[in-house]
């Protein structure tokens, strides 16, 4: 069914009776001032003057015409099936005064009803911009000939990101300017179209790789007045962005020179919401000649809820009618918009009055019907030819754009998936159309490329790019696209040789310049790789993506000062480069300034709440700064915004075991082997977390599994051989940590645990040697001063008994405890002892159960008790 809104409706029904003694004063003039004398007005777009009596009694005839047949005011839409903003129609009682008072003689009436002539805001209609730019030199159109389209290239002088909420034209002279579109382009790929043509600009209606500017259209037409925007919608615009003008340019008779300036007005502050456009096209448009209606269709089915907000049809001079509209999933049929005789001349885009809200599932079609017969007066081709697709337009297109938000950022990226794929599928469909009729079409074979990139199918890009530039050596675009395509498959060898290639032919490239850069830091060049990223600074100072590149690479390498000031400079251009942010972070955290780092931290995540990144990078840096109960808070987040994001689970799991909560720390953990079982990292985690909780069975099977995966981990060798001691396989131990000496034979925690394992086998000697090679690298490193002491001090065998150094390293250690840990003061009370001090080593073993018993460990405080007996008989405690 038709979807009519109440006020498409009341306007379509609404009439008022009408008088016989129409005057031109009264009924006529105000019809003229707010409908005509916007454009027909001097130094406006139309050929001549509406203001006066006269100026409208001259040409009734005519304006009779022209507003019965609706071509004037231009508005093309049917109101009766959509409500737009700023309908530009006559009402049908307007159109019956006119007639009637043409078939009156025109009569001018009483001038007392004449209401005073309309005043137009002077200059910039939404006030004064924030930035305005002009056109770097002006354009001249020809006295006469066709029709001209051209693309004028204006970059756009911004430091630092801005958000954009309006964008005014000013067209310099709107008397040759039939329409007017914007785009931008953030690549710097249009530059060189424009450095290929003489003149300002290039030619044509296609405009590069420009886009509208984040979901956004942007347009001038004759008579339009700007929209004031909204700042919760504003779009980006980035250092190094150029805008794409393209101009349709009508010749006089006589040569015009034109120079138009752009004044565009900025948020104060990044907006709430991203529009997008979604793009319904359908290239294989192939239109027979003398076909009197050649109907073309397209559909997309939206994966999200959408709310509609405007819409841009386009077809060329062949098209007839245009339709569009939504078939919902229940089955029932809503308009979108329907243009009953289309007119390529007035072409525009519109908005809608309150948002069409379309659910998920809802399929969207657009059905166009072309004339390419004889009797089309708008045909260009006389006699009518074959029409098929193309940006000329003598050629045919089939498009409709539809500006959309969502409700979530998540949706958008859904949507913007979604609306890729149908997109990359038409594009590959178009181009080996296109191959049949031209097999050695470079071109064709970059689209192709281009389309199988975004499909994520590398090989086949990389076939397609490299097809082209056998085809033409000198095509540079698929160049830079192979060389990208190559480093994104890991064959950076490979891309480095493209991306020079390309050099070849632009040596003043930036772009090229910081993608070779890239990829000579992917296979371990990081010089060269500076070197190359400094190269795109120099020609493009601002370019964010080489400063962005060169500060991780400084980070990489150590140079944690320099890459902070690198990064900061990323930043300032660009404030919610959230990849920045966080390398600023981390660089931060690196130079020692870990307040700082935290609130890069703290600033991405305010940029980007849904990025995991930001969240487990604070989560790291809290636990760093000492501080692990706010790290877990980070962490859930972190795991709340990707489930799977194996890492957070397991820092989650670090940052609980730091505060004591062993059970939900390995519950942590255990998920985040799940989601990564082949991570050796996590399952050692997981096992110090085991041994901690005292399950050294489970922790040892966890241990063995990381070491399987890293076998030359040292660490991890030593955690296995204390899960192995716990559970009481000595052997096991030795063996692990003999392994680990051989991986590194001056490891301190490894002779440590070495001596230990081999005081427990009874093996003095080997235990005292690797307790000296550990104290040697470490000498106040508790667990081997009191082991080597106790040895020393207690050990049945003369040969290996050394009471002074065993009075010694029990002293340093009970020292470096402040004489508070039980298990240190028992030793020092052995040491005592052995050096016939019986009277403090009473004391230094009674101060030593003490402690055990107000700590809760009654077991150690009763042996203490034993030795004690010992001391007090003026005995030493001797090893069995």
């Amino acid at each position: 069914m038709n979807v009519l809104t109440p006020i498409a409706l009341a306007a379509a029904c609404t009439t008022t009776p009408l008088r016989d003694d129409v005057t031109f004063n009264r009924d006529i003039a105000p019809i003229v001032f707010a409908h005509c004398a916007v454009c027909h007005r001097p130094g406006e777009s139309a050929p001549f003057s509406l203001l006066t009596y006269d100026d409208v009694r001259r040409r009734a005839r005519q304006i009779g015409i022209v507003t019965r047949q609706r071509y004037m005011p231009p508005w093309l839409p049917d109101p009766a099936v959509s409500d737009f903003a700023g309908v530009r129609r006559l009402s049908d009682d307007e159109l019956d005064r006119i007639a009637t008072w043409i078939a009156n003689g025109t009569p001018e009436g009483d001038p007392a009803d004449l209401p005073p002539p309309p005043q137009w805001t002077e200059g910039w209609q939404l006030g004064e911009p924030d930035l305005i730019v002009t056109a770097p030199e002006a354009f001249t159109v020809p006295a006469d000939g066709v029709d001209v389209f051209r693309n004028l290239v204006i970059p756009l002088p911004v430091s630092t990101t801005r958000f954009v909420r309006a964008v005014e034209l000013r067209p310099g002279n709107p008397a040759v300017v039939h329409h007017a579109i914007m785009q931008v382009d953030r690549t710097g790929s249009v530059r060189r179209l424009d450095t290929a043509e003489p003149g300002p600009g290039f030619a044509g209606m296609g405009m590069g790789r420009s886009e509208p500017p984040d979901g956004h259209f942007l347009g001038w037409t004759p008579g339009k007045l700007p929209r004031p925007g909204r700042d919760d919608i504003a779009w980006r615009l980035d250092p190094g962005t150029d805008l794409v003008l393209q101009l349709h340019m009508l010749p006089t008779g006589k040569p015009e020179t034109i120079r138009p300036s752009i004044g565009f007005f900025f948020a104060d502050r990044p907006p709430a919401r991203r529009p997008f456009v979604i793009t319904l096209r359908n290239d294989l448009i192939d239109i027979p000649a003398g076909a009197e209606a050649h109907v073309v269709r397209d559909r997309f089915t939206l994966p999200v809820d959408v709310e509609v907000l405007g819409v841009y049809p386009h077809a060329h001079y062949l098209g007839r009618e245009l339709k569009a509209f939504a078939t919902m999933p229940g089955g029932e049929r809503a308009w979108i918009i329907h243009i009953p005789a289309w007119n390529f001349d007035w072409q525009d885009e519109y908005q809608f009055a309150r948002p069409l809200r379309l659910p998920a599932g809802a399929t969207i079609e657009i059905e166009y019907t072309y004339d390419n017969s004889a009797g089309n007066v708008r045909n260009p081709s006389h006699p009518p030819r074959r029409v098929r697709f193309g940006n000329q337009s003598s050629d045919e297109m089939a498009t409709l754009a539809l500006q959309v938000l969502t409700e979530t950022e998540a949706d958008r990226a859904t949507l913007a998936a979604a609306d890729e794929r149908k997109t990359s599928t038409g594009l590959i469909a178009y181009a080996r159309r296109h191959l049949e009729d031209a097999p050695d079409s470079a071109i064709a074979y970059e689209l192709i490329g281009t389309a199988e990139r975004t499909l994520g199918r590398p090989e086949q890009a990389i076939a397609a790019f490299q097809r082209a530039v056998e085809l033409r050596p000198d095509f540079v675009d698929a160049l830079i696209n192979l060389g990208n395509v190559l480093g994104e498959s890991n064959r950076h060898s490979e891309a480095i040789a493209v991306l020079r290639r390309a050099l070849t032919h632009e040596p003043d490239a930036p772009d090229i310049h910081a993608n070779l850069g890239v990829a000579l830091g992917a296979v371990g060049r990081p010089e060269e790789a500076m070197a190359s990223l400094r190269h795109a600074l120099q020609l493009e100072p601002n370019h964010v993506g080489a400063l962005y590149n060169l500060g991780s690479t400084l980070a990489a390498t150590g140079r944690s000062a320099e890459a902070v000031a690198v990064l900061e400079r990323v930043i300032a251009l660009q404030p919610d480069h959230i990849d920045a942010l966080n390398n600023l972070g981390v660089s931060l955290a690196a130079s020692g300034r870990e307040e700082a780092a935290l609130q890069a931290y703290r600033r991405a995540i305010e940029f980007a709440p849904d990025r995991v990144v930001g969240h487990f990078n604070l989560g790291n840096g809290l636990l760093a700064a000492g501080n692990p109960g706010d790290a877990v808070r980070s962490f859930r987040d972190a795991v709340r915004v990707d489930p799977g994001h194996a890492r957070a689970h397991a820092s989650l799991g670090l940052a609980l075991r730091q505060t004591g909560k062993l059970a939900s720390a390995i519950d942590a953990m255990m998920r985040a082997a799940e989601l990564a079982p082949t991570d050796a990292v996590i399952h050692h985690e997981l096992g110090r977390t085991l041994l901690a909780s005292r399950r050294a069975s489970e922790a040892r099977e966890t241990l063995e599994r990381a070491v399987e995966r890293q076998p030359n981990n040292v660490a991890m060798r030593n955690d296995l051989a204390i899960a192995a001691m716990l559970t009481g396989d000595l052997d096991a131990a030795g063996r692990t940590l003999e392994a680990a000496l051989a991986l590194d034979p001056d490891a301190t925690d490894t002779h440590g645990n070495l001596g230990l394992v081999r005081a427990q086998q009874d093996r003095p000697g080997d235990s005292i040697t690797h307790y000296r090679r550990a104290l040697e690298r470490e000498p106040d490193r508790l667990a081997c001063l009191r082991g080597l002491a106790w040895i020393l001090a207690t050990s049945s065998e003369t040969r290996w008994r050394d009471p002074a150094e065993a009075l010694a390293l029990a002293q340093r250690a009970a020292e470096l405890t402040r004489f508070g840990n039980p298990a240190i003061m028992d030793t020092l009370a052995a040491a005592l002892a052995a050096n016939g001090d019986f009277d403090r080593a009473v004391q230094a073993a009674e101060h030593a159960a003490t402690i055990a018993t107000r700590a809760g460990n009654r077991p150690l405080a009763e042996i203490i008790e034993t030795r004690l007996t010992s001391y007090r008989k003026g005995r030493p405690h001797r090893e069995p």
